[in-house]
């Protein structure tokens, strides 16, 4: 096992961090959803772009504009936690039904 993916919602960092202390191998999420197709952010281990942070679903993939909310509806300064939001236009092939 080289490392453990995970798809879907963000994963919480203590599950993350004990998860990959138990495997011992990287712990690397993504955020999608079926009818997006595609990871809107993602890891890209193969790429070595960057090492996984717990909690993070890693960065957008080609295509997305994705920007973190407040409650009201405000974009975040960069590193903040937030709603997700994702700008138009979509990518290709997104939400095709």
């Amino acid at each position: 096992l080289q490392a453990l993916f995970l798809a879907g919602e963000r994963c919480d960092p203590p599950t993350a961090i004990w998860a990959g202390e138990k495997l011992g191998v990287p712990v690397v999420d993504h955020w999608w959803q079926t009818e997006t197709g595609w990871a809107i952010t993602a890891g890209f281990r193969g790429l070595g772009l960057f090492e996984p942070r717990p909690g993070s679903g890693g960065k957008p993939s080609p295509g997305y504009d994705v920007v973190a909310l407040d409650e009201a509806g405000r974009e975040l300064p960069r590193g903040q936690t937030g709603t997700l939001a994702i700008r138009l236009p979509l990518p290709p092939s997104c939400l095709p039904t």
